[in-house]
């Protein structure tokens, strides 16, 4: 340890000239590489970070194992996802770390002439460590790509759902006037020449008419349901359960609440409606299936709230599961395909974040994740 903490010393009085070694050491087939080089900012910001990785290496090799090098990749990681650095060259300048530390290693062991065992040896430790600090990196930086891309995902279900609810709206207002107009005249001339068809017709009418009535409920931005406040999502979900009790005897119904304290900030009277419509949903899909089972969670987990509604029903295909929530897609017999999309506005107007884990035959979990 003595030969390292002399190898250190050196460095590290020349900590300037090696990370200018390490920024200009490219071959010429590297100069078009790096997409920030000509940038001065950017130079100086990585020498000093090249810089505080150098002792945190040496501390490491000389027994420090704190949490210093990971709080490193952490900061440094999500300030080259912000710059948009490629993954590629973030690779590249740590090889590049890796190498002009070899070489200095290699001029100091013929200088000091140490043995081929301990030259090996130390050669070896700092090279595990340039290689776990690259690790720690990658490893922060591909999970804020990573949470990048799931953010960038859900803005983009946000505005397709929203352009196909404005588009089904503007069609049902054109719809609906028509349909009006058309069961009025059946119902005079039901007056006038009553027939069973002319029932028939004005039933089927009227179904018509409260199905586009429920669309344009859904689509238009409604005024908010009630005031927002501190909700108890356990006591909700507790309460809307029981408008359903004709229809859970035969069920397994469990509650699996870690956490009955915290509440969310939101309008009850919409959220109740939002899981009025995943529970029915969840116990309509069970309808066929012998092992009937309904499982609801609440946890909080650090600055989130999470809650699961799972049951063991028929499932979804994975086909399937990104029409979720879309106007009009349902898989029932007899349904609208409306419910899950007031669901999922709802979900999207208080900030939770959806999503649905589903196998077929063996049953859905949707999650859905409050910030606090």
């Amino acid at each position: 340890m003595v030969t390292v903490e002399r190898f250190r010393e050196e460095l590290l009085a020349q900590v300037e000239e090696f990370t200018y070694r390490w920024w200009t050491d490219r071959s010429l087939e590297e100069q078009n590489f790096f997409c920030h080089v000509d940038d001065t900012f950017y130079e100086e910001e990585l020498r000093a970070e090249a810089a505080e990785l150098l002792e945190l290496i040496f501390a490491a090799c000389l027994g420090d194992r704190g949490t210093g090098m990971d709080e490193w990749a952490k900061r440094c990681s999500a300030k080259r996802a912000l710059q948009e650095v490629p993954a590629e060259e973030a690779v590249e300048r740590f090889r590049m770390f890796r190498r002009v530390l070899h070489d200095s290693f290699t001029l100091f062991a013929e200088r000091e002439r140490l043995g081929t065992v301990d030259s090996l040896r130390i050669a070896e430790m700092l090279t595990n460590q340039c290689e776990l600090a690259m690790q720690l990196f990658m490893t922060h930086y591909m999970s804020i790509q990573q949470d990048y891309l799931d953010e960038q995902k859900k803005r983009s279900d946000i505005e397709r759902l929203a352009s196909i609810g404005e588009m089904a709206a503007g069609v049902a207002h054109e719809v609906r006037n028509p349909l009006t107009a058309t069961r009025g005249f059946l119902q005079l001339l039901a007056e006038e020449r009553p027939h069973r068809f002319l029932e028939i017709a004005m039933q089927e009418l009227d179904r018509g008419i409260r199905t586009i009535a429920t669309l344009l409920d859904v689509a238009k931005p409604n005024a908010p349901l009630g005031p927002l406040k501190q909700v108890s999502l356990c006591d909700l979900m507790q309460g809307v359960v029981e408008l359903f009790q004709d229809k859970l005897y035969s069920v397994e119904l469990r509650y699996e609440f870690d956490d009955l304290e915290t509440r969310v900030e939101g309008r009850e009277e919409t959220l109740k409606q939002a899981f009025f419509n995943v529970i029915l949903n969840a116990i309509e899909a069970m309808q066929d299936r012998e092992e009937r089972r309904l499982i609801l969670r609440h946890k909080r987990a650090g600055d989130q709230v999470i809650v699961e509604v799972e049951d063991s029903g028929r499932g979804i295909s994975k086909e399937k599961l990104p029409l979720l929530g879309t106007p009009f897609f349902t898989m029932k017999d007899n349904g609208v395909g409306l419910g899950l999309t007031m669901v999922y506005r709802t979900m999207h107007e208080h900030y939770a974040q959806v999503t649905v884990e589903s196998e077929p035959m063996k049953g859905t979990r949707f999650r859905f994740t409050f910030s606090l």
